[in-house]
């Protein structure tokens, strides 16, 4: 590459190392979103595997490696999955109550905002500040 010579010598390790790395920022900075779905999907990986891994143990004493693995993903993801239809239901339902308590609650926080209003000790410091 001549664009890495100047005059006939070639650059010095310190230039291309600084060279690459700005390369290397560069791409990173433009493939950022790819980058960040790629490394979300190897951390959720990880996590899953990590999670597998004692059920996989005990498997393994009984299958083979690779069907200990299959067995215990699977299974893994199956409570998991049973986990989440048990949860999600009651997460919605009390949500949904939560909701439905928010009117009652702004009528409450109304009244002790009028209440602190009228007072005289707010009336009398209102007097002081304007």
């Amino acid at each position: 590459m001549s664009f890495l010579r100047s005059e006939g010598r070639p650059l010095p390790r310190r230039v291309k190392l600084i060279l690459c790395l700005a390369a290397a920022a560069g791409a990173a900075f433009f493939l950022r979103r790819p980058l960040s779905q790629l490394l979300f999907q190897i951390g959720l990986a990880m996590l899953l595997a990590w999670a597998a891994t004692p059920l996989c143990r005990i498997l393994e004493k009984r299958f083979p490696p690779g069907l200990a693995a299959l067995l215990s993903l699977f299974s893994f993801l199956a409570a998991l999955i049973l986990l989440l239809t048990l949860l999600v239901p009651q997460l919605i339902s009390q949500f949904s109550q939560a909701l439905l308590a928010v009117p009652q609650l702004i009528g409450i926080l109304q009244n002790a905002l009028t209440k602190i209003t009228s007072s005289t000790f707010f009336s009398s410091l209102s007097q002081y500040i304007s």
